[in-house]
């Protein structure tokens, strides 16, 4: 079944100009032992082997490294591969859409914008040397450059983290771009992983806060073609289709709405496997040193889901031979703990994030914990 993952999120640096309360990586610094670029340029090849068609190029801000447009290119030119650039766009200056345009035409770009103004931007994004500071100059800067983009043609879109204190700020936000000519945000709800481990309690939803947006926006989506670029992003299935069910709308309207599937949709993902994680079955993600995470949710510096290392490893020997990965493919919805055994959502959920679970007990098997149907 495990072939090869679709989508894989490959971390170039973690050196960042920010320090972000909510950043899952834990940027700021880069790590001692990163990569070379011979040694990223020979794990995109081997990806390329095996048939990897997705991946997203982030850090850290990948632009940092001053061979970040070498690796954009090489991975670009890989043919049927679909190349993103995940950026917090300060860097996204003139000169390198002019690189973009001439060599990388058809590259998506995604650009972290979690504010439609200088104090609403400067909520999570904090500066690595003034954390306190607002950053008015960073907010121009981006904003410059994200009108240079959309004048340029470019493919780009936002990425925007749903927490507690950027949770109402969220809809200016979209009409503000919007108003710049950008198409399409992506909302992506909390992981509390890294930084966001530290500032958890500040910044993860609670179910009825995060069940009101999901509804408010379902409204908006289905009524007016203004939020038609509106997507959303979460870690596991029933944080769609709870909220939604349980309000009247159907699993056809989750798919219709939002473009929405639980992996356990999928007959032939079914008959392997009744876990709704998909972690290291259909996605991996990649740590500047070189070791091999199962998802981007959790993807540096948690040594227990290190799946192996790519400079003493290829990439399809981990893939295939890792005793991590082998020991989620090996997770089974019946032995599973807490309420998921008897929920009537099991076969649609499969049973929610196992690296949510296991951050909290260190139990893959352990219940996840921001599940409303664990909490009544």
């Amino acid at each position: 079944m495990v072939i090869a993952p679709f989508q894989v999120d490959f971390d170039i640096t973690l050196d960042c100009m920010y320090k972000c309360r909510h950043c899952n990586v834990d940027a700021g610094d880069k790590l001692k032992d990163e990569m070379t670029t011979k040694e990223i340029l020979r794990i995109i090849d081997q990806m390329d082997e095996i048939g990897i068609s997705d991946i997203s190029l982030t850090g850290g801000e990948p632009l940092l490294r001053a061979d970040a447009l070498e690796i954009i290119k090489y991975a670009y030119d890989k043919p049927g591969v679909r190349l993103t650039l995940n950026t917090n766009g300060l860097l996204v200056d003139e000169e390198k859409i002019k690189f973009f345009k001439e060599n990388c035409p058809n590259i998506n770009i995604a650009v972290s914008l979690d504010g439609y103004d200088t104090k609403s931007y400067s909520i999570l994004r904090k500066s690595k040397k003034c954390p306190d500071k607002i950053l008015d100059e960073e907010f121009e800067i981006v904003i410059n450059n994200l009108k240079l983009i959309v004048k340029s043609g470019l493919s780009v879109g936002i990425n925007y983290t749903l927490t507690e204190p950027t949770l109402n700020n969220f809809w200016d936000t979209y009409d503000f771009i919007t108003s710049l000519g950008i198409k399409s945000i992506l909302a992506i709800k909390f992981f509390p992983y890294g930084q966001g481990r530290i500032h958890e309690k500040q910044l993860e939803l609670s179910y009825e806060r995060w069940k009101e947006f999901l509804m408010d926006a379902t409204k908006k989506k289905m009524n007016d073609s203004h939020f038609r670029g509106v997507q959303i992003s979460v870690p596991c299935p029933w944080e769609m289709y709870i909220p939604l069910l349980e309000n009247g709308y159907s699993i056809d309207d989750v798919h219709k709405i939002w473009d929405y599937n639980s992996p356990l949709e999928s007959e032939f993902y079914k008959k392997h496997r009744d876990i709704g994680c998909h972690a290291g079955i259909t996605s991996c993600a990649i740590s500047p040193n070189g070791d091999l995470y199962p998802c981007g949710t959790i993807s540096s510096k948690f040594p227990p889901f290190v799946c192996g290392n790519l400079k003493r490893q290829s990439f399809e020997d981990i893939w295939y031979n890792s005793v991590v990965l082998n020991n989620l493919r090996s997770l089974r919805a019946k032995n599973l703990k807490g309420e998921c055994t008897t929920c009537d959502y099991l076969e649609l959920c499969g049973g929610g994030c196992r690296a949510r679970a296991y951050t909290k007990t260190g139990d893959l098997y352990e219940k996840d914990y921001l599940c409303p149907l664990h909490c009544k």
